[in-house]
């Protein structure tokens, strides 16, 4: 059976016309040559025919001027035009804003100082970019330029395609015809047109076909213009990829500084304490109550704040220690606010007090030797660093005098010394050598008491204030007791026993420190100018601590001397404290800030300027080509373009209207008669050869 779907190729010899399925509405009036190339001119019947030029050929000249309507002067409103110019210019330039605009109003100061002036333990980097807004949703903004920008290369040459066609026009009546394109460039010319990478591609294959002719500036121009395009659309990702990885989520605090502090963590005398009078206290601080119809029993003011403290279960204060590299042999203790009372989002800067005790080891100087009798329990431990500290450690203060050779002829241990433990001994000083006890409280040596007429005034009273120990102490099993056995520092006694003396110094410090997220963020600390808050706890000290001596059971865990020395040290500075902070009140802060603990998103300035600038870019090269557009458009272009391009080529293979040569047209659906016919219009098909190829033809509807 015959195939009724293909068409046999006619004879050569029979071919008369090109229009496979002529149209009875059209006949073809003449033909007329423009150099070597032919077009039909059509009489439609009922329009007016065009004149007959009486020339037989028409010059590219006077082709070019027969296309204008000379009637014509008025420019109608292009509204494609202005469609691609708001394409191009407004959506990248909007996105743009819009994201300068979010991070200039959502913008947190990365600044790493505090308000009062320290610098923070932030880890946020200066070169970085917070945002109090969502690092999701921040890129997912950021990310709609990357996103339109290759979807406007069509746009971009399209707007190049205008002057690309007015040169075409320029070029035909130039006598040269190399300027003019092949057949072949025209087609990448209305290929690249729609900004098509495909179209690209071909356009580098064509480049490197062997034979091919010689392209025109115009087609070369284009290619350029579509791979700028395409390498600023490329920036535009590359830059949203910088900001996807280079924008993370981030805790970061707000601060901001009250006007006037509304909390008190500071640290003061009770009032109770200020122009206190000791004399009338049996010379004893204000940390103590002398009541005489007890006998002579002292009691603490508030022993409650003093055990709490020592157990550090006080609901009022804390102690805290501070180490800095000038304190060498102990640290710094201060008192603080129980950190419950403090709320989690105040930051402040308070004074408080303090006391730094150093102390290291002595027992050279001191001559820490073995005496007495040939047996353990006539022998003893004996030292001798002054006439007003000496001693024998591991016997009680009433040994004989004659079973010690002493410097000293002294049944007992001399006055203002205190040994209430048989293996300790302890006694202030007002000088470094030991050689002047300090009697702040008037301490009676004849009946070992404490009187307030012979207890030294407060304008005496002396800061820092000198502390002389001694004592005898096991050592642990362990490396840490071998150690601590073997070192020059102490007096080893074999068996697991160690003797020592120590030389401290004991001095009370005013305190300003700030308080920054939960933590002592710097501090500064200055002597007391007197004596009056060491002498807080000197007074109760003096007349007797068994709290010292405990102290050094603590310190006998060490594994050098050294070690011992600040052990016992730090212990002393919190026994201290422990009877200062009995009788401090709270003062307000010096300064007071709240802190807001956000989240933010924190993106590198480095990838948010990438994303900017190459958004500026793609928007600046838009708006040049959007110049250039303007600056050609008018009726007679817009005719141009409309022939260069897939629908004037359509037109031109499919229609026999008069716009298809003629007319000038301002709309490309101008060229076809469907816009005037509707479904009588003509219709295009393909059909195959029986060699194997393939043919479009034009079939008219049946009516």
């Amino acid at each position: 059976m015959e195939n009724t779907n293909e068409i046999i190729s006619p004879p050569t010899a029979a071919r008369k016309t090109r229009r496979l399925t002529p149209l009875t509405s059209q006949t073809v009036s003449k033909q007329r040559k423009m150099g070597t190339l032919q077009f039909e001119e059509l009489n439609l019947g009922s329009e007016k025919p065009l004149p007959v030029c009486k020339e037989p050929f028409l010059s590219r000249k006077t082709s070019f001027d027969s296309l204008k309507d000379r009637q014509s002067g008025n420019r109608s409103v292009n509204l494609g035009l202005w469609w691609t110019t708001a394409v191009v210019g407004l959506p990248i330039l909007d996105f743009t804003a819009a994201l300068l605009a979010l991070v200039s109003m959502y913008r947190v100061q990365s600044d790493t100082t505090h308000p009062f002036g320290v610098p923070t333990t932030s880890h946020i980097h200066s070169r970085s970019i917070l945002v109090d807004f969502s690092a999701t949703r921040l890129a997912f903004i950021a990310s709609w330029s990357s996103t339109l920008a290759p979807m406007l290369l069509g746009s971009l040459m399209a707007l190049w395609h205008i002057p690309t066609a007015a040169r075409l026009a320029s070029a035909t009546t130039k006598e040269d015809q190399h300027d003019l394109p092949t057949p072949h460039q025209v087609s990448m010319l209305i290929g690249l047109a729609s900004g098509s990478l495909d179209e690209l591609r071909k356009y580098f294959v064509y480049r490197f076909t062997k034979v091919r002719a010689e392209q025109p500036r115009m087609l070369t121009r284009s290619v350029m213009v579509l791979i700028i395009s395409s390498l600023l659309a490329l920036l535009i990702f590359c830059a949203d990829t910088a900001i996807h990885a280079f924008t993370f989520t981030v805790p970061f605090s707000k601060i901001r500084l009250q006007d006037r502090p509304l909390n008190a963590f500071g640290r003061g005398l009770t009032g109770e304490c200020i122009n206190f009078d000791r004399e009338t206290n049996q010379g004893l601080p204000c940390t103590v109550v002398a009541d005489v119809s007890v006998g002579s029993n002292v009691i603490a003011r508030d022993a409650g704040e003093i055990i709490s403290l020592q157990r550090n279960v006080s609901s009022h204060n804390s102690i805290w220690t501070i180490q800095d590299n000038d304190l060498k042999h102990g640290d710094l203790l201060i008192l603080m606010p129980q950190i419950g009372n403090t709320p989690s989002n105040v930051d402040y800067r308070a004074t408080t007090v303090g006391v730094s005790t150093q102390c290291s080891p002595s027992s050279k100087q001191c001559n820490v030797r073995m005496a007495g009798g040939t047996t353990a329990e006539t022998s003893y431990v004996v030292f001798n660093c002054t006439d007003h500290f000496r001693g024998v450690l591991g016997a009680s203060p009433s040994i004989s005098n004659d079973t010690i050779d002493w410097t000293h002829t002294d049944p007992t241990t001399p006055d203002f010394n205190f040994k209430y433990d048989r293996n300790f001994q302890y006694a202030y000083f007002s000088d470094p050598a030991f050689d002047t006890i300090y009697n702040s409280i008037g301490g009676n040596a004849t009946n070992g008491g404490a009187s307030g007429a012979l207890a030294m005034p407060d304008n005496e009273l002396i800061n820092p204030i000198y502390l002389a120990t001694a004592g005898l102490i096991p050592v642990q099993n362990g490396a840490a007791g071998e150690s601590l056995s073997k070192d020059p520092g102490v007096f080893s006694l074999g068996g697991g026993l160690v003797a020592y003396t120590l030389a401290c110094v004991a001095t009370s410090y005013d305190v300003s420190y700030d308080w920054i997220n939960g933590t002592i963020a710097s501090f500064d600390y200055t002597a007391t100018t007197n004596g009056s808050i060491i002498e807080l706890a000197h007074g109760m000290q003096a007349t007797g601590m068994p709290a010292l001596s405990q102290a050094q059971s603590l310190a006998s865990l060490s594994a050098s001397a050294m070690a011992l020395a600040r052990s016992f040290a730090n212990q002393h500075s919190e026994n201290s404290l422990t009877l200062i902070g009995s009788v401090m009140s709270a003062r307000a802060n010096i300064a007071e800030a709240t802190r807001e603990n956000l989240l933010v998103a924190k993106m590198s300035s480095g990838a948010f300027g990438f994303l900017i600038g190459s958004n500026l870019l793609y928007v600046i090269f838009g708006f040049v080509l959007v110049i250039r557009a303007w600056q050609l458009d008018s009726p007679e272009t817009r005719d141009m373009v409309a022939r260069l391009s897939v629908e004037g080529l359509t037109a031109m293979a499919f229609e026999d209207t008069l716009e298809k040569k003629a007319r000038r047209v301002d709309e490309v659906n101008n060229l076809f008669e469907e816009s005037r016919i509707g479904d009588s219009s003509r219709r295009v098909g393909l059909k195959a050869y029986s060699g194997g190829g393939h043919i479009m033809f034009v079939e008219q509807p049946r009516l």
